[in-house]
């Protein structure tokens, strides 16, 4: 969905920044990198490779994904249909006082 969001564009990088797209891009490498190779082969027999995996999830894949914000350009890769159901969906005042709680916490 991301990478529909990209291709649907006059511009791609239009308001994300090489940089976002980039983020993005490692942290699904690095997601990759702890889940889908010989690191996780390993991982049941090594705790430290197990731990090394979730050093790679928790301290390089997380910050990415936050830092490249992908919830824009995938909004603009899904069909129509389904971008005015979530604008209609985020317009709702109870998901509007979730965001606000969610971003100000009381403690």
């Amino acid at each position: 969905m991301f990478a529909g969001g990209l291709v649907g564009q006059a511009d791609p990088f239009l308001g994300r920044g090489l940089g976002r797209v980039g983020a993005f891009a490692g942290g699904l490498v690095a997601i990759l990198a702890a889940l889908a190779s010989p690191l996780d082969a390993v991982s049941p027999y090594l705790l430290w490779a197990h731990m090394a995996q979730h050093v790679v999830l928790v301290q390089l894949a997380a910050p990415l994904l936050v830092v490249a914000a992908p919830l824009a350009t995938i909004e603009s890769g899904l069909p129509q249909s389904l971008q005015d159901a979530t604008r209609a969906l985020a317009d709702r005042r109870s998901v509007r006082r979730f965001d606000r709680l969610a971003h100000n916490p009381l403690v």
